[in-house]
C-alpha cells in the first residue's frame, strides 16, 4: 500500500498541467465494492498515451493501449516482469520504464515518481513526435 497516493496524483497532475498534458487516474476497484466493467476499463486505457501504476494485475491493461504508447511499471519489493517489457518494446511499437521502489517503503517519492513519469512523456514524444508537447 502507497500512504501518499492523493499527494502522488496531485503532484503528478500538477506538473502535467504545467505542461498541457492531461492526467486521469483509473481508479477501476475502489472502496465500498465499487467496480468498473471491464469493457469500460479497456476503453479508458485505449484512449491513453501513457499508463503509469504500481505493479500489479491491473497494470496488465497495457494491452489495450494504442501503438506507439509508453507503460511505466512502478516495483515495490518485486523486479520487473521481462515478459511485460517484450510485449511492450516489440509487439505494441511503444516503450516500457520501470522505477524500483524499497519493498518497506510506505510513501513514493515525488521527484523520482514525477522523474519517471517525465521521462515516459520524453519516450512518448520520441514515438509520436508529430504530437509531442515534452519538455
Amino acid at each position: 500500500m502507497i500512504s501518499n497516493q492523493d499527494e502522488v496524483i496531485k503532484h503528478l497532475k500538477e506538473k502535467c498541467s504545467q505542461l498541457g498534458i492531461e492526467l486521469d487516474v483509473a481508479q477501476f476497484y475502489g472502496s465500498r465494492g465499487q467496480y468498473t466493467p471491464f469493457e469500460e476499463q479497456a476503453l479508458f486505457v485505449s484512449r491513453a498515451d501513457i499508463l503509469i501504476g504500481i505493479h500489479g494485475a491491473g497494470l496488465n491493461m497495457f494491452h489495450f493501449l494504442p501503438f506507439n504508447s509508453v507503460v511505466i511499471e512502478l516495483h515495490k519489493g518485486t523486479v520487473a516482469n521481462k515478459n511485460s517489457e517484450n510485449y511492450v518494446n516489440h509487439i505494441k511499437e511503444g516503450a516500457y520504464l520501470t522505477m524500483s521502489v524499497s519493498a518497506s517503503a510506505r510513501s513514493l517519492d515525488l521527484g523520482k515518481t514525477w522523474g519517471i513519469l517525465e521521462q515516459g512523456i520524453r519516450k512518448w514524444s520520441q514515438l509520436v513526435p508529430s504530437q509531442s508537447t515534452a519538455p
